[in-house]
């Protein structure tokens, strides 16, 4: 983890070790949380809310994504998560869908049905919604020279036919 030495990033990491060691525990042995890491909300909404506060703006800074990132454990919630998100979002949603073909001998048995039904780590969606001025990150290194690497940052101008105009942020 990355702390950039504040008084405030030095005291987290502080209650971090204290609550890798299992120490401050309250009676019943659980961990009290800090009242900057609670939320009034305890729902996605309210998580959302207090990480992206003003998603719904139009004009927001080039920079909003770059700040804060929601962690989930699973593709299920990851999927869960985007959808959530990418609904408050102004605008109308398109969705691109995946060219999944078998050649070969095996064309009977992967039907198009199954392949996108797979949502394995590491391969896109078969179906992807997006808005314009969602924020995406670049999968697969494009082009290194000019910025286009696994782990990029971008926001979603402009949606067209098997292409997808976007700014990089960063990443």
């Amino acid at each position: 983890m990355c702390l950039d030495h504040t008084p405030e990033s030095n005291a987290f990491a502080q209650w971090l070790l204290k609550v890798g060691a299992g120490s401050d525990l309250t009676p019943d042995k659980s961990i009290q949380l800090p009242d900057n890491m609670c939320l009034p909300q305890n729902n996605i909404q309210g998580s959302i809310n207090a990480i992206y506060p003003d998603i719904d703006l139009p004009n927001r800074e080039d920079q909003f994504f770059l700040k804060c990132t929601i962690l989930s454990a699973t593709n299920d919630k990851v999927n869960h998560l985007n959808q959530v998100i990418l609904d408050s979002f102004p605008g109308e949603q398109s969705m691109l869908m995946s060219a999944d073909t078998v050649h070969g001998d095996n064309t009977t048995l992967y039907t198009t049905e199954f392949l996108n039904s797979i949502n394995a780590s590491g391969l896109p969606l078969a179906h992807l919604t997006l808005k314009p001025g969602c924020p995406l990150m670049l999968l697969r290194n494009i082009n290194p020279t000019n910025g286009l690497c696994n782990g990029t940052h971008m926001i979603l101008l402009k949606i067209r036919p098997m292409v997808l105009r976007c700014r990089i942020l960063g990443g």
